[in-house]
């Protein structure tokens, strides 16, 4: 578990796995697969001090403020999944041949299943040559860790810019927050990104006192209570 958040994959889908490990082994016990017994004890146990999560969500400003401070391959990364929400790993593992001029789409292989993003004219401009359908990493870091060294990088360049600092991730946050707010529906949106809907509402969407002032406002919450002054103040006057 400590390798897996070292390295970058969420706490919700360490634990997710967790669930899914206790519900496998509880079947194989009913099945006669493994002996009968006490299911393990695999607390997830986080160590504050080494691993703090970021769930910042930047705005466009300030990832266009901390591309200009990174390194090229880096800020192609940023730039990408800030168009596309896709998770880091899969722009890691993503190849060039995966990329259909024609039909106009990326074919992303998530956790979730294989998706197609629509390949928009911001993302032909970003991606340029590197699209020649080869079987070609579309993007390469140098180094083993590429998801570790895109997060280091982030945090420097989040510093050089006067930027809180985000994660990656934050980036994907991002991408569902402006789908949600540009009115796009959650199934289309979910779609989009892979998520699942309920999740993606949970968990991605930024909620701001702004947000919920208006939304009073829209729904006028209030008319319960103008009504109610209104029947109280004729019942007062009626009253001789």
């Amino acid at each position: 578990m400590s390798a897996r958040l070292a390295s970058g994959d969420g706490i919700r889908t360490v634990r997710g796995d967790l669930v899914s490990l206790r519900h496998a082994w509880r079947v194989g016990m009913e099945r006669g697969l493994i002996p009968v017994g006490a299911l393990p004890n695999l607390p997830l146990r986080i160590n504050e001090k080494s691993y703090v999560y970021n769930h910042r969500t930047p705005t466009p400003k300030e990832v266009a403020r901390v591309v200009a401070k990174l390194p090229p391959e880096s800020a192609l990364m940023v730039q990408f999944l800030a168009a596309t929400g896709a998770r880091v790993g899969e722009l890691i593992s993503l190849r060039r041949d995966q990329i259909d001029v024609k039909k106009g789409v990326i074919r992303l292989d998530g956790k979730t299943g294989p998706r197609d993003f629509p390949l928009t004219d911001g993302l032909i401009k970003l991606l340029g040559d590197r699209m020649d359908h080869s079987d070609k990493p579309l993007v390469h870091l140098g180094v083993v860790d590429a998801k570790r060294c895109l997060r280091e990088h982030i945090q420097i360049a989040c510093r050089q810019a006067d930027v809180a600092p985000f994660s990656p991730h934050g980036l994907r946050r991002m991408a569902v927050d402006r789908m949600a707010r540009a009115g796009v529906e959650p199934a289309v949106a979910a779609s989009i990104t892979g998520h699942d809907p309920v999740v993606m509402l949970k968990h991605y969407r930024v909620v701001t006192d702004h947000d919920l002032r208006s939304a009073a406002r829209s729904a006028d919450l209030g008319l319960t209570l103008r009504l109610a002054q209104s029947l109280i103040r004729q019942s007062q006057e009626s009253t001789p």
